[in-house]
């Protein structure tokens, strides 16, 4: 969004009453088969706003009742992060040409170089953090206008003109007790995702640096998670967006970088790093070798299941449902 009004959920003004009505109208208007009384209604109703039948609906006429369930402790841990300013929802990655997709590749030079591809999909929440040491300042207009250098050594003097954290959302069962915080790690040392979201992001917004990147995690307790750029840790502490993690800052440097004294931004080395395995698997995609990883669930919907021929011994050979 161009203006930056209100800044967040937690700055509109509106009552914490008036929000979780105006959830609950949204929910009944897209969900309006949890008025039923049937039990999958009453066990679903249970789950996303912890009210029975009878209390919905008295919730739905204005009649004050305090909603829990995972859409309520979700609107709970939203309000929860006033700092930051929710710049975009569900971003479509297309380029400034308005062609799908945003071409993604690596710094480097020489014949061995990988290939780019072209990354298409959607980022679930974009945010501005204030940059540090201006009191509230969301924008340095003095700041660079170029691309932000995939590499950086730790504090490099290089002035974004924005700080930028990515979330992604997920929800699952649970967490169980002690897991909590373990599908943000499992995305980040496992995973592609964030890194690439991050580096679309940065490539298509010339100025902007990426500090954070993490999981909203929505399940009967809600976690909010940022793994932080090294340079920008304390200050993303100091804003009460979110549990901020390190799992980076000791796992990833840059290739062929001095083990006795490294130099370089083990953020923007694990990003480096996750890209480079995505532009691996379209190099020996393109060369024709596929390595099909099957399971129950994503061989149930893979479109290409019969190809391999490995769904049916992993029981993902029925139909998707």
């Amino acid at each position: 969004r161009e203006k930056l009004v209100p800044l967040s959920l937690a700055a509109t003004g509106i009552s914490e009453d008036d929000l979780r009505l105006r959830l609950l109208q949204i929910i009944d208007e897209k969900a309006p088969w949890l008025r039923h009384s049937d039990a999958i209604a009453t066990v679903r109703r249970l789950d996303l706003v912890g009210l029975n039948l009878e209390s919905y609906e008295k919730a739905l006429d204005d009649d004050l009742v305090a909603i829990s369930g995972r859409f309520g402790r979700f609107l709970h841990s939203e309000l929860s992060i006033g700092a930051s300013v929710v710049l975009a929802v569900e971003w479509p990655l297309t380029n400034s040409k308005g062609k799908s997709g945003i071409f993604l590749e690596l710094p480097d030079e020489g014949e061995n170089v990988i290939a780019g591809i072209r990354l298409r999909g959607t980022i679930d929440r974009v945010e501005l953090i204030p940059l540090p040491g201006t009191e509230g300042k969301y924008v340095d207009e003095c700041g660079s206008k170029e691309i932000c250098p995939l590499d950086l050594d730790n504090g490099e003097n290089w002035s974004p003109r924005r700080l930028v954290v990515i979330r992604d959302l997920k929800s699952l069962e649970g967490p169980s007790k002690g897991y909590a915080g373990k599908r943000h790690q499992r995305e980040l040392l496992e995973g592609i995702q964030l890194a690439l979201y991050a580096r679309a992001w940065e490539v298509e917004h010339p100025g902007d640096r990426v500090v954070g990147v993490g999981i909203a995690e929505i399940g009967e307790e809600s976690g909010l998670y940022i793994e932080a750029d090294s340079d920008y840790h304390s200050h993303l502490a100091s804003l009460g967006i979110g549990e901020v993690t390190r799992n980076t800052q000791t796992l990833f440097r840059r290739p062929n970088e001095s083990l006795e004294s490294p130099h370089s931004n083990s953020f923007r080395a694990w990003m480096r790093h996750r890209l480079t395995a995505a532009l691996r698997i379209g190099q020996i995609s393109e060369e024709g070798c596929v390595i099909p990883t099957p399971s129950e669930i994503t061989c149930t919907y893979c479109s290409v299941k019969h190809v391999c021929g490995l769904a049916p011994t992993v029981g993902g050979d029925r139909k998707w449902n």
